[in-house]
């Protein structure tokens, strides 16, 4: 899990991060696991963003059930993550969570999309 950087054209900060086939049972996200799964970070990072200044805190993940991988560039040889291949490989999807935040007014996003393999949820 990482924070994609801050750019203009992105008003939020935004973490990408993968779970293992386990917990995505098989790659397939149906909507109550996602739902748990949001709630479930939603919980657990509370805690870690206590000591940070506001615009530190991530205002949402992109969570997708494809594991980073060097054959898609998104890891290097010696398991490395390649941030901007990853923010590239997702843009589409960090756009579409930060446009839902904007205008969700403080609401809880939740989304599936990619037939199940990728969820945006709002922290």
């Amino acid at each position: 899990c990482f924070p994609t950087r801050r750019s203009s054209d992105l008003p939020f900060l935004v973490a990408v991060l993968t779970v293992n086939k386990e917990i995505s049972r098989g790659g397939e996200m149906p909507q109550p696991s996602w739902k748990a799964l949001c709630d479930c970070i939603r919980r657990d990072v509370a805690p870690s963003l206590a000591s940070l200044a506001a615009y530190q805190h991530p205002a949402g993940v992109v969570i997708t059930s494809q594991a980073f991988s060097v054959g898609r560039g998104e890891l290097t040889a010696n398991l490395m993550l390649r941030r901007a291949n990853i923010e590239a490989a997702y843009h589409g999807f960090i756009e579409e969570l930060c446009g839902l935040l904007m205008t969700a007014d403080g609401a809880a996003v939740q989304a599936e999309r990619d037939e199940g393999r990728v969820i945006l949820c709002s922290l």
